[in-house]
């Protein structure tokens, strides 16, 4: 017991946590018990390495500080046999804090399961349509006359899941599904199928399950397969359900694509609105004085060029025409101050002349 016991019962609260390969569970805490049953869920690891080992720690839950360990231990798979479930009790170190007159241990199942075998089918198609199923059971309350199980089926295939639509109140249900179109995996050429009652409220009840081996299909051929269902401990007495399906296994197509590598250039200069447009010195009217109006002042005049390199009008219209630009070669000094919109200021300094 790590806990206070400041309350009667108030005990250790335990959880376990199993790591493996880099992979790793935890079980359900159990308050107050130190004897915890978890009976937990089957966690399923990928055995990377041919040494591997099981590390399972026991801790006790705080909510406050970090959860205390209750014992260690580590189990060599080396020494399982491959296919057949084995319970293990295995005592737990608990270092410094291991008590006198107790040992403190845990029970776990394991089982070592082969690597499935690579499908003859792998990289082609299965095309499924699911017919009918017949002779299920009914899952509802019949409150009402003709009140019985709404069925649907699904279909899985490694990891894709197909579903038909529900039919109401029929207990044997025909389907006649669209086709699905499924890719044979390499490890798994097992077609998993199920049929479920639909619920609203609660989950839907399950009606029977059934695999299809697919190395039992023939490349290219349609087949229709009628297989009974597995009920589990809900198997009726006086009569088998069963399904109808109809397969069809057909050749992969290998497609080989050539990436072509695109190489975007990127332009040398951003076009931003900031920027003044440069004068075009070949088009027709290039040279020309701007037009002047009264009312608007001299038009284009800061994409215009005019006949004068040092004049006001060719500085790449920098200006904005508010006052009648002065004509003259020689213009000896240009104050940047005189220009209402000079996009280049930031390239001039305080009393430059000109550029």
């Amino acid at each position: 017991n790590m806990d206070l016991s400041l309350m009667p019962g108030d005990v250790s609260d335990p959880f376990t946590v199993a790591k493996l390969c880099g992979q790793e569970f935890m079980t359900a805490t159990i308050n107050n018990d130190l004897n915890p049953v978890w009976n937990s869920d089957a966690f399923e690891f990928n055995v990377t390495s041919g040494d591997a080992k099981l590390h399972l720690e026991v801790f006790n839950s705080n909510f406050v500080c970090n959860h205390d360990s209750l014992g260690t231990v580590e189990v060599d798979l080396r020494y399982l046999a491959v296919g057949a479930a084995q319970t293990l009790v295995k005592v737990l170190d608990e270092g410094n804090s291991k008590s006198a007159d107790r040992e403190a241990s845990i029970e776990v199942k394991l089982e070592l399961i082969a690597p499935a075998a690579k499908s003859n089918l792998a990289g082609n198609k299965l095309k499924l349509r699911i017919i009918r199923a017949s002779n299920l059971r009914n899952m509802d309350l019949s409150l009402m006359p003709g009140d019985v199980s709404d069925p649907f089926a699904v279909a899985k295939l490694g990891s894709l899941e197909c579903k038909t639509a529900t039919i109401n109140n029929d207990l044997n249900p025909v389907w006649n599904s669209e086709t699905f179109e499924f890719s044979i995996p390499i490890d798994n050429a097992k077609l998993h199928l199920e049929v479920f009652n639909s619920n609203w409220v609660t989950s839907n009840d399950s009606l029977g399950t059934v695999e299809i081996d697919l190395d039992d299909l023939g490349l290219g051929s349609s087949q229709t397969v009628i297989k009974a269902l597995d009920e589990g401990a809900s198997k009726q007495a006086d009569k088998e359900a069963s399904i109808e399906v109809e397969l069809e296994v057909i050749a992969g197509t290998s497609v080989t694509a050539l990436a072509s590598t695109l190489e975007v250039k990127k332009p040398r200069f951003l076009k931003t609105e900031d920027w003044v447009p440069l004068p075009n010195f070949h088009a027709p009217g290039a040279y020309d004085r701007p037009a002047w109006s009264e009312n608007n002042g001299y038009s284009g005049g800061k994409i215009t060029p005019v006949h004068a390199y040092f004049s006001y009008a060719c500085r790449l219209g920098q200006y904005d025409y508010k006052d009648t630009p002065t004509y003259y070669p020689a213009q000896a000094e240009v104050c940047r101050n005189t220009w209402a919109d000079d996009p280049f200021h930031h390239w001039r300094k305080e009393g430059s002349v000109g550029f």
